[in-house]
């Protein structure tokens, strides 16, 4: 499983990447999901800013790294070839088709904290329930240790740091419209990502996002135009006609169930 992380050697004020490699795609997805976290240290290092304001809160940290994921793509032919279309068509449904999982993970963890002694069965019903209200998920269903709702055992976050897995939602939906801004106009998507990034910590999620121009997802309707977006971007790089847009895995149900659990954290 291919895997890294980000850090910084304040004093020297020079981030690094640690990672490991296996030869698949997901080698370039943690390079330049890393560089956005890199390339955020090495502005702030280079900053008056107090150095507990360098960094945003996690929500709004993992805009630098997704988004950063989307803007390098002048760059994937050169690990990509002739497949650089397949594998950027790919990454943008991959990441939309996401958000409904993550929003599961959240929705699972509020109904297990409530209930004060959740015994593993009650678990795995309340997990199966959850993610029958996600269509799209229906794969995850498939193996009988995932259709008898045990599959959150598999997701770490949950043992290690509850509640954090809406952050990734968070993040993501900006990283999405970054997507979509770099098709039209790759160098204003560039320079509105930065003026985002230099803000470091000094902004909240809301106010990181309106610095860029781009929308926050706690307004009914907004997935929905995102989608929507993700649709028609999605054609830029499509290269068979066969190929299944996010629009066609996702139905309205699922837009209303993602708004639901963000809404919900945002109140």
């Amino acid at each position: 499983m291919t895997g890294g992380y980000e850090e910084i050697i304040p004093d020297h004020k020079a981030p690094f990447i640690f990672a490991n490699w296996n030869g698949t795609s997901g080698d370039v997805d943690v390079l330049t999901h890393e560089a956005g976290h890199a390339l955020e240290a090495y502005l702030a290092a280079r900053t008056d800013i107090p150095h507990e304001l360098q960094c945003p809160g996690m929500e709004s940290a993992e805009i630098h790294s997704m988004s950063m994921e989307f803007l390098t793509a002048p760059w994937h032919n050169l690990f990509f070839g002739p497949d650089t279309d397949k594998y950027e068509l790919f990454h943008a449904e991959d990441s939309f088709v996401f958000l409904p999982y993550g929003c599961m993970v959240d929705e699972f963890q509020h109904i297990v904290y409530q209930n004060s002694r959740p015994d593993p069965r009650t678990a795995q019903r309340r997990m199966a329930q959850t993610g029958r209200k996600v269509p799209p998920l229906e794969r995850l269903r498939r193996p009988a240790f995932y259709g008898r709702g045990a599959g959150w055992q598999r997701q770490l976050h949950i043992y290690e740091c509850p509640f954090y897995y809406i952050d990734y939602c968070l993040a993501t939906v900006i990283a999405l419209q970054f997507f979509l801004a770099s098709l039209q106009d790759h160098e204003d998507a560039w320079q509105r990502y930065l003026k985002l990034t230099r803000l470091g910590g000094t902004a909240s999620y809301a106010e990181l996002a309106e610095a860029a121009g781009m929308k926050v997802p706690f307004t009914a309707g907004s997935l929905t135009d995102l989608a929507k977006g993700v649709e028609a971007g999605s054609r830029h790089t499509r290269s068979d006609a066969n190929t299944k847009t996010p629009s066609a895995c996702m139905a309205e149900g699922v837009f209303s169930f993602v708004e639901g659990v963000i809404g919900r954290n945002h109140a």
